[in-house]
Order: structure tokens, then C-alpha cells, then sequence
């Protein structure tokens, strides 16, 4: 047999694992007569403690994230005139974490999943403050922008596949698939609320408070993360450098077809998607000709339409296959970032970007269920890593390219083409793949 230790917030365990480990004591148990295999509902999975206090302080941290993604371009364009430089910075900001996504995927599947993002998290925030002190000693300049969120994005790279793979371990199997469609949700409202109260405090005291508000929300998910006691979970013992672990999950990637599928998806939707509304800042100046600080409100109806939709999926559950709903939102990111440009009205840019919100909902949710769904827990934290880090080059690829092209022939026909060549992949998707039946399949294969 192998040896195996149990990987989680706490000390090693060293009593041999069960196989059927206690429920988890947060969660009421199951009225008598449900099916063991039953699954959990949003109220039962929002009662376990373990879960709810990392969801909510999770959810400061994301919104303060948010507002400063709105201060960070409108400094930028404002210190340059450039589309350019809102790419570099977004390029900035990213590219860091794809470098470390490799490391990052094998250290949460040998080490505590809580430590990484403990020390994750406190990087950022010293980044924030960074970015805060600047500001309001006037000493801002784009490089030192830059600088800063090289810092971050190198300690983001220990996050965001991490807090991914730390939900499965903060409630019961039956409860995984509600709450990683809450997990989800939460992203997309802090989507909406950041933004909105970044328009609020842009207009009332200016940039230099949203990297300030960013900063204090890292001292929520800090206090969240000491709270947390994730569940104990029997792992192999892992040795031997960390790229040959990293190339075992590439290995194990190429051979399931689910796996594959998504990580091409991942980075065409990210680059010709996701990267859009990081040139926001340039759509709002250069084609709906109005004020910059309309651009808050812009991403604020992003993540309006990316909430209904994820309320939405949590009410449909599982009466749409994933199959369906992720080519759905393809062809939807194409439609919404051909109408956000087709036209120089403001309002014609709000129906645009909110059906790109619905779009990125949908299709995020959906591809991360796939995964979660699929993957081995000895893989998780790897393949999750994988999937960020294709998801993370998309979007600077996107923001660069999109940038250079902008400045050159325009931003209305650069994200024309970008939605066109979106629907020209779903159709791809499928012709060629079987509209990503895959998708449905539950269970590690």
C-alpha cells in the first residue's frame, strides 16, 4: 500500500485514513431518508460555517481587487493617452501568475492549501499598499505601476488555482457541486459591486482611494483564511522536484478529452473575450466619446449580467448540460463583443458588455464544474493550475493584441474580429468536436 499523509489547514494526521471520514460537524445533518448521493441545496451549503466565512471574506477581497482593476487603467490611460500601456499593465498583472501557475499547482497538492493562500494573500496586500503609498505622494509613474503588479501577480500565481481547489475541501462531497457554483457567483458579483463603488469613490475622492479600499480588503480574506479548517485529506507522499509532478498532470491533461477541450477554451475565450473589457478605458474615450469615469459603470453592467446568469445556473442546476450552456456562452462572448462596438452610443455599449457578462458567467462556471467534476482530488490542485494558467495568457495576449491593433486600425474593428472569430469557434466546437459532449461525463475518467 501507499504511504499517504493527510494534506490540509491543520498538523499531519498520522491515524491511518478512513475511507469514510466524519461529516463535517459545521453541517446539519441530513433529514432522514435522503439519499446519500443526494445533492446538497444553496441554503444547506450557505449553513456550513467552514464554508460560508471564506465565501464572504473571499468576496471583499475579490470586490477590493476589482475596484483597483478600474483605478489601474484609468491612471494608466491618464499618466500615457496610450491603449498600449492599459495592455502592458494587464500584461503586467498576469503574466507573473502564469509563470508561477506550474509551481503553484504542485505545491497545493503536496502542501496546505490554506498556508499558500495565507501568504498569497499577504504579498497582495503589501502590492496594494505599495500602490497606495505612491498615489498619495504623488510619485506614480507607469514602470512603478508595472513594478507592483509584477509583485502581486507573482503572488496571485498562489491563489487562484488554490482557492479553487480549497473548495472541495471545505464541505461534503454532496455539498461540491452547489457550492463551486456559488464559488462562481461570488466572483461575478464582486464584479458588479467593485466596479460600482470604484465609479463611486473615482468620482468622490478620486483613484487614490480604490487602491486604498483594495488594501483593506485583503485584511477580510486574511481573517477568513485563519478561520477555515478545511478537511483532512488522505494524499500519496509526493517527492522528487516539482516539474515532474507538474509534467504528470500535463500527461494526464493530454489524455482526457474533457481536460484538453478546456484548456483550448480557456485561452481563445480569455484572448478574444475576456481581454476586452480590459481595454475598456480606450472603448469608453474612443468610441462612445464620453467620460472616463463612465468606464466604472461599463464593467459594473458586465458583472450585472454575469450574476443573473450565475443565479441562474444555480436555479437551473444540472437541467442544462454543461455541453450546451459552454457553447452557448461562446457564441454569446462573440454576439456581445460585436455589439459593444457597433455603434459610438454609450447604450448600445451597455447591451453589448452585459451580454459578454452573461456569456462569461456561463461559460465560467461551466468549464470549471467540467474539471472539478472529472479530475482526480492527487491531480486537482494541478490540473486547476493549468487551467488558470491558459486562462491568464489568454487575456494578456488579448490585451496586447488587442492594444497594438487599437492604436493602429482602431478599437471597433479589432473587437469585431475578435467576436467574429469567437463565432467562427463555436461553430468549430460543433462540426468538428460533438458539441462537447465530453462535458456531461461526471467522475474521474
Amino acid at each position: 500500500a501507499r504511504t499517504r499523509r493527510a494534506v490540509y489547514g491543520g498538523p499531519i494526521d498520522t491515524r491511518t485514513p478512513d475511507t469514510h471520514p466524519d461529516p463535517d460537524p459545521t453541517v446539519p445533518p441530513a433529514p432522514a431518508g435522503t439519499p446519500p448521493t443526494a445533492e446538497a441545496t444553496v441554503r444547506e451549503v450557505l449553513r456550513n460555517a467552514n464554508f460560508t466565512v471564506y465565501f464572504v471574506t473571499a468576496f471583499v477581497s475579490n470586490a477590493g481587487t476589482f475596484m483597483q482593476s478600474i483605478g489601474v487603467p484609468f491612471v494608466m490611460y491618464d499618466l500615457t493617452q496610450r491603449n498600449a500601456w492599459v495592455g502592458a499593465s494587464v500584461f503586467a498583472g498576469m503574466v507573473p501568475s502564469l509563470l508561477m501557475s506550474p509551481l503553484a499547482g504542485t505545491m497545493s497538492d503536496r502542501v496546505s492549501r490554506r498556508t499558500l493562500l495565507f501568504v498569497s494573500n499577504l504579498v497582495q496586500l503589501c502590492s496594494a499598499l505599495g500602490l497606495w503609498l505612491l498615489a498619495i505622494t504623488d510619485t506614480i509613474t507607469p514602470w512603478r505601476i508595472i513594478g507592483l503588479l509584477v509583485v502581486a501577480g507573482l503572488a496571485g500565481g498562489f491563489q487562484n488555482a488554490v482557492s479553487h481547489a480549497l473548495i472541495p475541501l471545505l464541505v461534503p462531497p454532496r455539498q461540491l457541486v452547489p457550492a463551486l457554483r456559488l464559488n462562481s457567483v461570488n466572483y461575478n458579483i464582486a464584479r458588479v459591486l467593485g466596479p460600482l463603488a470604484a465609479s463611486l469613490v473615482l468620482t468622490g475622492w478620486g483613484y487614490k482611494a480604490t487602491f486604498a479600499c483594495n488594501a483593506l480588503s485583503f485584511l477580510a480574506v486574511l481573517g477568513g483564511i485563519l478561520y477555515v479548517r478545511p478537511r483532512a485529506v488522505p494524499r500519496r507522499v509526493i517527492s522528487g522536484p516539482w516539474y515532474r509532478d507538474f509534467l504528470q498532470a500535463w500527461t494526464y491533461v493530454r489524455q482526457r478529452a474533457t481536460m484538453r477541450h478546456m484548456m483550448a477554451f480557456s485561452i481563445i475565450v480569455s484572448m478574444l473575450g475576456s481581454s476586452t473589457w480590459q481595454l475598456g478605458a480606450g472603448i469608453v474615450a474612443e468610441v462612445y466619446h464620453t467620460d472616463k469615469e463612465r468606464l466604472g459603470t461599463l464593467i459594473a453592467v458586465f458583472g450585472v449580467g454575469a450574476v443573473i446568469a450565475g443565479f441562474s445556473m444555480i436555479a437551473i442546476g444540472d437541467r442544462v448540460r454543461r455541453s450546451r450552456a459552454t457553447l452557448s456562452a461562446v457564441a454569446l462572448y462573440g454576439v456581445g463583443s460585436i455589439t459593444a462596438v457597433s455603434a459610438h452610443r454609450f447604450a448600445v455599449g451597455v447591451v453589448g458588455f452585459a451580454l459578454m457578462g452573461v456569456a462569461h458567467s456561463v461559460s465560467a462556471i461551466s468549464s470549471t464544474m467540467a474539471i472539478q467534476l472529472q479530475v482526480d482530488e492527487d491531480y486537482r490542485g494541478r490540473v486547476l493550475s493549468l487551467f488558470i494558467m491558459f486562462s491568464f495568457l489568454g487575456i494578456p495576449i488579448g490585451s496586447i493584441v488587442g492594444g497594438r491593433l487599437g492604436d493602429t486600425i482602431g478599437l471597433q474593428p479589432t473587437l469585431a474580429t475578435f467576436g467574429a472569430i469567437l463565432l467562427v469557434y463555436a461553430t468549430v466546437l460543433v462540426v468538428r468536436f460533438d458539441s462537447l459532449s465530453c462535458l456531461d461525463r461526471r467522475g474521474s475518467i
